[in-house]
């Protein structure tokens, strides 16, 4: 099983006399967490993350982030001065099961991947505590019965099939069975290393709200995606967002999924919010909480 580890590190210069903050974020994850190194390191395979509309919102060009703007890892940044070291562990495990979901993996052939998936996201988190990483973020997994993808492939006429929201349930329990499991298993890492501060981040539960309430967010549409081909939630395989026959949406700040399967700006936004303000991380973070960011 391969995971591929996409490394952020920002150092930041120590301007708060605060004890309680970080001087550098190291974020290690997929397509969720990358901020360009995908990219940088030559990967052809995906060339249109190199070019508009991806990046179109808040940097005005392409960066290798899969969104049309920053990340949840850029709010964590741009927001808060750091004077020690914060490792953010994930958001990992989404591409491992999305690949054996689209060639044709059923549910429970998914769920027998879990204890592996989760296997190595807790040893990835054992080693970096091994080399001193003193206070961690291991994230869950999003909600993808939400996602544009997931929708346009596995929809069904069975209106049973999806919650009052329209998201599929079984692929959101699927989400919700994987991170119940790590998160037993992120209970027995802190027992082993007590000395260090092992977060779990709700992605699920902070990106939920979003498709719940989506108006109360300033969502006018949170299942369809911003950028893409067509299609009932703009998601066409063969048009993909920055591909011929895509175009992305007016305002993207109104929408929560971007291109499909990554989300936008907005939505990252409130993700991190909900991360950083709380209820959505457990043990909280550390810091104080930003009222805004």
């Amino acid at each position: 099983m391969k995971i591929i580890f996409l490394i952020f590190c920002s150092f930041l210069s120590s301007v708060s006399p605060d004890p309680q903050s970080y001087n550098a974020i190291f974020s290690f994850g997929d397509s969720l967490a990358d901020t360009g190194n995908f990219l940088l390191s030559g990967a052809l395979a995906f060339p249109v993350i190199g070019k508009l509309p991806y990046g179109e919102t808040f940097f005005k060009h392409a960066t290798g982030r899969c969104s049309n703007g920053r990340l949840i890892v850029d709010f964590f940044d741009c927001r808060v001065y750091f004077r020690k070291s914060l490792f953010i562990v994930g958001e990992i495990g989404g591409n491992d099961y999305n690949y054996p979901y689209f060639v044709g993996g059923s549910i429970k052939q998914l769920k027998a991947l879990v204890p592996a998936v989760v296997e190595t996201i807790i040893e990835a988190t054992s080693v970096l505590i091994d080399e001193g990483a003193v206070e961690l973020i291991v994230p869950g997994n999003l909600p993808i019965g939400c996602s544009a993808l997931y929708l346009t492939l596995f929809g069904t006429t069975n209106k049973a099939a999806y919650d009052n929201n329209g998201c599929l349930k079984a692929y959101n329990a699927f989400s919700k069975y994987h991170n119940s499991q790590l998160k037993l298993s992120l209970e027995k890492l802190r027992e082993e290393y007590p000395h260090a501060k092992i977060i779990y981040a709700d992605y699920y539960g902070a990106a939920k709200r979003l498709f719940h309430a989506p108006k109360h967010h300033g969502f006018s549409n949170t299942l369809v995606a911003c950028c893409g081909g067509g299609g009932p939630y703009n998601f066409n395989n063969s048009a993909r967002c920055g591909h011929i026959g895509s175009k992305a949406c007016l305002d993207s700040s109104k929408f929560a999924n971007w291109d499909g399967i990554h989300l936008t700006e907005a939505a990252y936004h409130h993700i991190a919010k909900g991360l950083l303000n709380g209820p959505f991380t457990s043990p909280p973070l550390t810091f104080s909480p930003i009222k805004q960011i």
